[in-house]
């Protein structure tokens, strides 16, 4: 029953979008409301409300108090966003607080833009008609569904691409990434500059062969080796998925006298899952045990102690992805251009 619920949002959600980008809407044209859209549709109003929902998140209308919408503007271009799978799609976006950050950031320079954002799966994008203009950003990773055909699609000079949070440039699209090496780095610096000598490093077994969180490590790393300094590997942790495990891992490299003063954490959860074990056991953060995060997710600054972390920016990225594009879509070609966003370390009370 959900499922086809889901199935049936979708369709009206589409159909109605097409009805805006067919019209030539002035702006503040009342729309329709939710019961009008259950009645055309005979739908129930559980869906109307959730297809008003999405067309205000990507920017076709605009909710006013009271139950009125208004078509928001004409819609210039549209961009999609390709997600990893086939799988649901808000899922995506909504297990990673940092990746739903993202999302926003585009969202909102797009609607500056008068163009709309769109979820797409593998299937869908190889599924879309000729158009002028094909706008995609890609996250993280070129989707194993179909990847030899979503290559060649995005390589075509009439589909203009970007290729966000990845390791290294790419010769067929423009990409937009942080220095995670720097990052890395800074980290080191940071905490070789407060005195300390001895390192662990903390990442989750879901991470560890992921480029970006690799380079993070070899930053901060190869800085140690530089400054005549090492992680004992004792101390460097892969996190199972299982919170008993997570415990057991934690105890034996950080409950005994001879553990690291500090501790650099992969991602800004693996680093607040470490403050909470420390908390619970009577480690103090930082006097016994300084801890180093990465992201700096809002949560960040509102623990306590709050969380030193690294700003890659996230939004910053968002912002010149659709920028990109829309400069793309000015000039009628594709650019190929490689943006390294430099990253900062956020100092606050764990280190």
């Amino acid at each position: 029953m959900i499922a086809t619920e889901k199935v049936l949002w979708e369709k009206v959600t589409e159909d109605l979008i097409s009805y805006i980008k067919q019209n030539d809407f002035s702006s503040n044209r009342r729309f329709f409301t939710t019961e009008e859209i259950s009645r055309k549709y005979n739908v129930s109003d559980i869906t109307s409300r959730r297809v008003i929902n999405e067309l205000a998140m990507h920017g076709y209308i605009e909710k006013s108090r009271g139950r009125r919408c208004f078509v928001k503007h004409a819609i210039n271009n549209e961009i999609y966003i390709l997600l990893p799978s086939g799988n649901v799609v808000v899922d995506c976006f909504s297990k990673s607080p940092i990746f739903l950050e993202f999302l926003r950031s585009i969202q909102q320079m797009a609607t500056v833009n008068r163009e709309a954002v769109s979820l797409i799966t593998p299937s869908q994008l190889l599924k879309i008609k000729a158009r002028r203009h094909l706008c995609v950003i890609i996250v993280q990773n070129i989707p194993w569904d179909h990847k030899n055909k979503i290559v060649e699609l995005l390589s075509r000079d009439d589909v203009f691409s970007v290729f966000c949070h990845v390791n290294a440039p790419e010769t067929w699209t423009s990409t937009v990434r942080a220095d995670y090496r720097t990052a890395g780095r800074l980290v080191a610096e940071h905490l070789i500059g407060k005195g300390h000598r001895t390192f662990g490093w903390l990442a989750s077994k879901s991470q560890w062969k992921s480029n970006t969180v690799a380079q993070r490590f070899e930053g901060f790393f190869n800085t140690l080796t530089q400054c005549g300094l090492k992680c004992n590997p004792g101390w460097m942790l892969e996190l199972p998925v299982e919170k008993k495990d997570v415990i057991s891992e934690l105890n034996k490299a950080f409950t005994g006298a001879d553990r690291p003063s500090a501790v650099f954490a992969s991602n800004d959860e693996n680093a607040l899952t470490l403050m909470n074990f420390c908390f619970e056991r009577g480690i103090r953060v930082p006097e016994d045990l300084a801890v180093v995060g990465f992201d700096n997710l809002p949560i960040s600054g509102i623990t306590t102690p709050s969380l030193t972390t690294v700003d890659t920016f996230w939004n910053r990225q968002a912002e010149k992805s659709v920028a990109l594009l829309s400069e793309m879509i000015t000039q009628g070609k594709k650019i190929i251009e490689d943006v390294v966003i430099a990253p900062e370390l956020i100092e606050r009370k764990t280190t």
